[in-house]
């Protein structure tokens, strides 16, 4: 077994510990060394906790609030010590294009299904609200996901992509 360093965003580290996401998608390569059984260890936007408590870190996921002078630091300095999260392999990553992805998929990709069984797109900060882009099926949702982040690489290019499927252990 081996241990990966992973980066998961605010929304995706949520979407982890409510167990709503068991598979991610990674453009690098180098992601294909991942076997079954081998250990990632979740990075995330973080910063020391020095509230005299404990020693630890506090992660921006749990909405905690801006501190002047206090600044976050991003996940890719997270050291292992402070990651709260690990996850396992379930199956030895896989190579694919990013359109064969399933509806199926996309739910495990954190794609939540809304209150009158749309599903849940980008967020956008419009006037000072989220407006929440809808979209029919899960697959949908993930498009305008993935377009979000990854500009360089866009849905329509239909890009190959390491795909990780995995149990959250915590």
């Amino acid at each position: 077994m081996k241990s990966h360093p992973i980066l998961f965003s605010a929304p995706m580290i949520r979407a982890l510990l409510a167990g709503r996401k068991t598979v991610t998608r990674r453009m690098s390569k180098q992601w294909l060394k991942v076997k079954a059984g081998d250990e990632l260890w979740c990075r995330e936007t973080w910063k020391h906790r020095t509230d005299g408590l404990a020693l630890g870190a506090w992660y921006r996921a749990d909405g905690h609030i801006d501190i002047p002078g206090w600044p976050w630091k991003p996940s890719i300095f997270m050291p292992r010590k402070y990651s709260r999260i690990t996850l396992e392999a379930t199956e030895d990553a896989r190579l694919e294009r990013l359109h064969d992805i399933t509806e199926e998929d996309a739910v495990a990709e954190a794609i939540y299904r809304m209150p009158g069984g749309v599903f849940e797109g980008r967020r956008d900060a419009v006037d000072g609200r989220t407006l929440i882009t809808p979209w029919m099926t899960a697959v949908e949702a993930y498009a305008d996901l993935w377009d979000s982040l990854h500009k360089k690489d866009p849905w329509s290019s239909n890009p190959l992509v390491v795909v990780l499927s995995f149990e959250v252990k915590i």
